[in-house]
């Protein structure tokens, strides 16, 4: 193990190959960064660490004073994110430089031993000069490696020293907001406030009549006020119009009601939002040095209407309460409509909240702050709680049915109802919860409001309101994408494209709806939880730096290491999988080849591309080449030890895939199975009887015992039929009859030709066998059973005779066999049909 490995933490050489063969402009942009580090001076990389060490140290004591801590809080965390992002990249670039320095130094050889002829000198020049630059290289990374140590420390210290800041400013209490105190001075506040409203503007209005006069004055807004609603009005009707709503279709499909949903939530809320967005800025538009104080009251009512418009437009398209035939959500429709009111009445508050945090921002109004807050706890908190009121809730369990019926395959339409009514009772008590939960949070609101923590009273319900909107944003956007990719699923061009069947459907539906949901409830964490006070970033980039160094045995290995070799081992996956694809329907298909020769193409095509990206994931993980070598060498021996059943049935099935003793399709007989062959997988072989039962036979026992292929060559076989007739037939017509009988059927070939056998005569008929061959072996019972139907008719036709079997039973003379012969009914012919030994 060389000395990089033990350090490497980051992408060897051979991971640049991996990626050089995954992705080539990554490789590029790569190779040229690590030239320039190559290139750079040691005083230039020395002046570099002594910048990172100084601002450290500069760093580790502005922490120490908890003042600064808090002031300065968020120019600290951008600076030790950039120090450790440019330490960490530095790393990199240092770390192949020595890599690439040390491939030179192997392929020097090693160095003379003693008692060798000594090396030439340039050849220890060489060797001289790749050791000193290696060494330089792992003491460079060893330093970056200590500042991205030192940084770890500073982090938890931040994260400390703003979460006592948090707790500081929940603590701090003020004058109870319905004392006569803060009452009278939150009336005069008000007062204050409202002439500052209606000044702004004025002051807005008057710098702009003296910039662009009175003409451009009016005629400018009214231009962006028409030009933005003209677009949006325009926009509105062309996405009706062709992806809309068709409200003349009184049943439509879920997939309709689901377009119509998501249109609704486009033209309802975000085509508002951007003809907003453009009034807006014009609005702004060089009002900072003109009037100030405008800009808190345009960002005040910008973010109130966007809370607005956002909220209400979710909530209509989701619920639909006015198209009763058009919802997607198992509510009935009157609960929806009120649903719906609830909500707007709630995001109106939010916005006038909102609108009045914005504008006082800067101001000295402490009392109608606390006052503020007091009445939106109240009215807010209430309605919100009237909004999660658990009767408005109720689900329509006629909707929920339908909708899940329509969603079985087309073979299993029944509905599991025990697994139903968990899913249902499973939301009820979510909803309950939630429902628990926000009403102790909306409670320690308006008492905490009432008591005089003011800040503390906004920081809950805000973020109980916050984290309720980004919580239904987040789950109707990952109910929404899932639902498109069943849909998408379910579309019969898509499964045709994928081969995709109804339970790979479903399958692929169950991983990627889960990957979505485990992606959006990450993105939704990370804002939740700074809302809250918890430093997830912080915490987060603390312990991937320390998972980036987990030293095993020699080899330092890292999260990004993992990441890189799982993305490179899916992306060539995959690529082989498409070419398998290709390889299977269009090229294959296209020659003479066997279909049992072009499945086992196809199979050796996958394994190779399963070792392939195995072998490339490897290398991406950082492990070389000599190391595989090694652990394929451990292999083998656990192999000797413990794995040779699995060893001799892979083995075994490269044999059947090669050899093609038996191939796909073919008709094999093994012991007392007779079937198909349907696959030849990596230990086994599955062979489908006729039975539709499904024989898991190791390769092993198909290489090493006697196997009967029916069609190993082609599928033509013999078929024998044993016919016996009465003694006094004309064999000649028999045989003449027994050819005609075969000659009839369409399966039986001209050549070889068939024949009729006279074996013998037997105790009751002369007994004839009829052998033909078929050119379907695999259907011979039916077609035997085709020619006996045939020649029984035949027969019946010629007055031909097919006896019974017959035996003549001779009784005892003694008294034993005399009572028997007694109790034998008189009707009883001598010549009784006997069964054959």
């Amino acid at each position: 193990m060389s000395r990089v490995q033990k350090l490497n933490a980051q992408p060897s050489l051979s991971k640049v190959a991996t990626y050089s063969f995954v992705i080539l402009l990554g490789t590029l942009v790569f190779a040229t960064s690590v030239f320039a580090e190559a290139l750079q001076p040691a005083w230039k990389f020395k002046r570099q660490l002594v910048t990172w060490d100084n601002a450290l140290t500069k760093t580790a004591q502005q922490l120490a004073d908890p003042e600064q801590a808090i002031q300065h809080g968020a120019e600290i965390r951008q600076q030790i994110g950039d120090i450790r992002t440019q330490a960490t990249d530095r790393r990199v670039f240092i770390l192949k430089a020595a890599s690439d320095q040390e491939d030179l130094l192997a392929a020097l050889g090693p160095p003379p031993q003693e008692g060798e002829a000594d090396e030439s000198n340039d050849v220890k020049k060489q060797r001289r000069r790749f050791e000193s630059e290696i060494s330089d290289y792992l003491g460079r990374a060893a330093q970056t490696q200590i500042i991205l140590r030192r940084s770890d420390p500073l982090l938890r210290d931040l994260t400390v020293a703003s979460q006592d800041a948090l707790v500081i400013a929940l603590s701090q209490k003020t004058t109870p907001p319905l004392s006569w105190s803060n009452l009278t001075a939150a009336f005069t506040q008000t007062g204050v406030l409202v002439a500052h409203l209606l000044e702004s503007p004025k002051t807005w209005w008057r710098a702009r009549l003296a910039d662009s006069g009175p003409i451009w004055s009016w005629l400018e807004p009214l231009l962006v006020i028409t030009l933005a609603g003209g677009l949006a009005q325009l926009s509105n009707r062309l996405i009706k119009k062709y992806v809309g709503r068709d409200l003349t279709n009184a049943t439509p499909s879920y997939t309709r009601r689901l377009l119509g949903a998501s249109v609704d939530a486009l033209t309802i809320g975000l085509i508002p939002f951007i003809t907003l967005l453009m009034v807006w800025a014009w609005a702004i538009t060089g009002t900072a040095n003109s009037s100030p104080d405008l800009i808190e009251i345009a960002n005040g009512l910008g973010i109130a209407a966007v809370i607005f418009i956002l909220t209400t437009a979710i909530a209509k398209a989701a619920l639909t309460p006015d198209l009763p035939n058009w919802r997607v959500t198992p509510l009935f429709p009157k609960r929806a409509l009120h649903i719906v009111r609830r909500i707007t009445w709630l995001a109106m508050f939010i916005a006038i909240e909102q609108f009045f945090t914005h504008v006082l921002q800067g101001q000295e109004m402490t009392e109608l702050k606390s006052l503020i807050i007091l009445i939106y706890s109240v009215v807010a908190g209430l309605s919100f709680l009237y909004v999660l009121q658990p009767s408005l809730w109720k689900l329509d369990m006629e909707w929920i049915t339908a909708h899940a019926v329509t969603h079985q395959s087309d073979t299993d339409t029944t509905l599991d109802h025990s697994a139903f009514a968990q899913t249902v009772k499973r939301q009820k008590t979510a909803i309950r919860i939630f429902g628990a939960v926000t009403a102790l949070i909306v409670a320690a609101s308006i008492i905490s409001s009432l008591l005089g923590y003011s800040q503390l009273s906004q920081f809950l319900f805000g973020n109980l309101i916050l984290t309720a909107l980004l919580m239904a944003f987040f789950y109707s956007l990952s109910l929404l994408a899932v639902e498109w990719i069943d849909i998408g699923l379910r579309q019969e061009k898509l499964q045709d494209r994928f081969q995709l069947t109804q339970e790979g459907g479903e399958t692929t539906l169950f991983w990627l709806s889960g990957l979505i949901r485990f992606g959006v409830a990450a993105l939704a964490i990370i804002p939740i939880s700074k809302a809250w006070g918890l430093p997830l970033e912080d915490i987060g980039a603390v312990i991937v730096n320390q998972l980036n160094g987990i030293q095993i045995g020699n080899a330092t290995i890292g999260l990004n290491d993992l990441f890189d070799a799982i993305v490179v081992f899916l992306i060539v996956w995959l690529l082989f999988r498409f070419a398998k694809r290709i390889l299977s329907n269009n090229l294959l298909p296209q020659t003479r080849l066997d279909k049992g020769v072009q499945y086992s193409i196809t199979t050796v095509f996958g394994y190779v591309g399963l070792v392939a990206a195995t072998l490339l994931a490897a290398l991406a993980f950082g492990i070389e080449l000599q190391n595989l070598i090694i652990i394929a060498g451990a292999l083998s021996v656990g192999i000797g030890f413990g794995l040779q059943t699995i060893a001799n049935n892979f083995v075994s099935g490269l044999i059947l895939l090669f050899e093609r003793p038996i191939k796909v399709g073919d008709l094999i007989e093994i012991d007392d199975t007779l079937g198909h062959v349907t696959h030849i997988n990596v230990r086994r072989t599955e062979v489908l009887t006729f039975q539709n039962a499904e024989v898991m036979i190791p390769n092993a026992d198909l290489v090493s015992t006697s196997v009967v292929n029916w069609t190993h060559s082609d599928a033509i076989g013999r078929i024998e039929i044993n016919v016996g007739v009465a003694y006094g037939a004309d064999t000649t017509q028999v045989k003449e009859l027994l050819l005609q009988a075969a000659h009839s059927h369409p399966r039986i070939v001209r050549y070889p030709l068939a024949d009729v056998l006279f074996l013998d005569f037997g105790d009751s008929s002369l007994n004839f066998q009829l052998r033909c061959f078929t050119n379907v072996i695999a259907s011979r019972i039916t077609t035997l059973s085709d020619i006996r139907f045939e020649i029984d008719r035949l027969f019946r036709e010629a007055d031909i005779e097919i006896p019974f079997p017959q035996r003549t039973v001779h009784f005892a003379s003694d008294t034993q066999g005399q009572h028997k012969a007694d109790t034998i009914p008189p009707n009883v012919d001598d010549n009784l049909p006997a069964q054959d030994e």
